[in-house]
């Protein structure tokens, strides 16, 4: 049960940044330290220019976004909600990435393992969730 607990914590502070985030100047000024992040893609989204001057994600079909997976303590997520200016600006919503990650075997041949991982993102306030969206009533 502890462990199954401290997986739950960990998921949680996971974090799929493609913007600002990835910056190690703003990490450092946010966290106190770079963070690294493992490349990861999210599929069905795509990112453009939507809040103000701002990127972010939109549903797309077909698209994928490219950006970094982040690992962050329960302090670290809160000043990435603030940076992010939730929920007025962004909000932060689960999804699932895909992360690439290098397997070593025998004879240095590298092999490639594709992961799917639960994570957050920061998204646009004004996206409405696809699946509350086909709820919604039709004008």
């Amino acid at each position: 049960m502890k462990k199954r607990r401290a997986a739950a914590a960990t998921a949680r502070r996971r974090v799929f940044a493609y913007g600002t985030l990835l910056e190690p100047a703003r990490q450092r000024r946010l966290f106190g330290r770079e963070v690294p992040a493992v490349p990861a893609i999210l599929p069905g989204w795509r990112k453009s220019r939507c809040v103000g001057r701002y990127f972010g994600i939109r549903p797309g079909a077909g698209a994928a976004t490219r950006g970094g997976l982040l690992q962050l303590s329960a302090a670290e997520l809160k000043a990435a909600d603030a940076w992010e200016k939730v929920p007025e600006l962004y909000r932060r919503r689960r999804v699932r990435v895909r992360v690439e990650a290098a397997l070593v075997q025998a004879a240095a041949a590298v092999k490639l393992r594709t992961e799917t991982v639960t994570c957050w993102t920061y998204v646009p306030a004004d996206v409405v969730d696809p699946v509350k969206r086909a709820a919604l009533p039709r004008r």
